[in-house]
């Protein structure tokens, strides 16, 4: 996915991959701690661009 692409929902993503609502739930907390998305209540998750994210790797 590229910088500023909507990303698909926790249901979308566990049906595609074959895994539990839980499951895809933890992979976008943790998308999310480590910076790489941008997830706002009541608006669609987004890709956070490189530059934005550069800063939180250390």
């Amino acid at each position: 996915m590229l910088p500023g692409e909507d990303v698909p929902t926790v249901g979308d993503i566990a049906q595609a991959h074959g895994v539990s609502v839980g499951t895809a739930h933890r992979a976008f907390t943790q998308l999310k701690k480590d910076g790489l998305i941008d997830v706002s209540r009541g608006r669609r998750a987004v890709v956070r661009p490189l530059q934005e994210t550069a800063g939180r790797a250390a």
